[in-house]
C-alpha cells in the first residue's frame, strides 16, 4: 500500500478548495433534475391551461425529450419535496373529549352512524341438513 506525505495531502487540499464551481452549461443534468429546475415555469403554464401533454411536447421540441407521463411523475415528486413533512407515519391520534377523559370513540360512533353489534336471537327458521348419499 502506498503511503502519502502530509505535505502532499495539504497541497491537494489547498488546490481542491481553490477550484471554482463548474460552469452550469458543462454540468449534465438528468431529465428529473431539469424538470425540477423548470417546475415553477411548468406550474405557471398549467395555470394558463396547458396540459402535461402540451408542455411535454413543447419541452421535447426544444431539446428536452420527455413524455407527458414522465413529466407528470417528476412534477409530483417536486410537489412532494415542497410539501411539509409529516413526521408521524402511524395512525392519527385521537383527542380526549374533556379534561382527564380517556374516551376514544370514533367520529362515526359519536354521531351514531357506526354499525352496532346486536345480540344473536333465536330465529323461527329451521335448517336441517340432508344426509349424505353415495350417488357421487
Amino acid at each position: 500500500m502506498a503511503k502519502h506525505s502530509v505535505k502532499l495531502i495539504e497541497q491537494l487540499r489547498q488546490s481542491l478548495e481553490s477550484l471554482p464551481p463548474p460552469a452550469m452549461e458543462a454540468t449534465a443534468l438528468s431529465a428529473q433534475q431539469a424538470v425540477t429546475m423548470l417546475a415553477e415555469e411548468v406550474r405557471a403554464l398549467q395555470a394558463k391551461g396547458y396540459t402535461y401533454i402540451m408542455i411535454a411536447a413543447l419541452l421535447s421540441a426544444s431539446g428536452l425529450r420527455i413524455s407527458s407521463g414522465t413529466l407528470c411523475t417528476y412534477m409530483s415528486r417536486t410537489r412532494n419535496r415542497d410539501a411539509p413533512k409529516n413526521k408521524s407515519k402511524g395512525r392519527p391520534t385521537t383527542q380526549a373529549i374533556g379534561p382527564g377523559s380517556s374516551d376514544r370513540t370514533s367520529e362515526k360512533e359519536k354521531h351514531g352512524s357506526a354499525s352496532t353489534v346486536r345480540p344473536l336471537t333465536q330465529s323461527s327458521a329451521k335448517f336441517t341438513p340432508a344426509p349424505d348419499t353415495d350417488d357421487l
